[in-house]
């Protein structure tokens, strides 16, 4: 029996390469407004979206975490940035970047079921996405409190995780299931 659903689920990859391609204002609506669906802790809603097609902002932010990683001296993250050309959002036209209020205690949890609404929706409108959490770390550099604000993130909201949005430029297969990480208990 087909289930539409689940086969967005199934079908979802983390994409890495995109096209230039704009992506309309009806379909970037369409994102947010999934995200907005999303549950919550105790219905608090404890997130901010903020969409970014500014090329100039998403490249902003982009060189403060590349600059960060470069003078933490962990090998593994230069080395990682390094194969992807220095580029976290793998040229993507739009990200949304997840501000949360921190003082919410469930906020990451929050944050994580809404970014994950958000890329079933963009697969179910024909989109890639790749959820991105390593951003954070320019948001740690003396910028951060500049990037915060050039994001529009509420007063008292911090970074929680982004997603990177475009049409796909690259072919990817499903990953490896391992069903000895179920267990069922009867």
């Amino acid at each position: 029996m087909f289930n539409q659903t689940l086969d967005i689920i199934n079908s979802r990859r983390s994409h890495r390469a995109y096209k230039a391609d704009k992506i309309s204002d009806e379909i970037l609506n369409d994102v947010l407004q999934s995200a907005l669906a999303s549950p919550s802790a105790m219905n608090l809603q404890p997130w901010h979206f903020s969409l970014v097609t500014d090329i100039n902002l998403i490249n902003e932010i982009n060189s403060a975490g590349c600059e960060y990683i470069r003078s933490s001296g962990d090998k593994a993250a230069i080395e990682r940035m390094e194969k992807r050309n220095w580029d976290i959002f793998y040229k993507a036209p739009a990200v949304i970047f997840i501000s949360s209020d921190t003082t919410a205690k469930w906020h990451f949890l929050d944050a994580g079921i809404a970014v994950q609404n958000i890329a079933l929706a963009a697969e179910s409108l024909g989109l890639g996405s790749v959820i991105i959490g390593m951003i954070d770390c320019a948001f740690l550099t003396d910028k951060g409190p500049i990037l915060e604000k050039k994001l529009q993130f509420p007063d008292g909201y911090k970074f929680s995780i982004a997603i990177a949005l475009g049409y796909p430029d690259d072919d990817k297969p499903s990953h490896n299931i391992d069903q000895d990480k179920i267990s069922i208990i009867k």
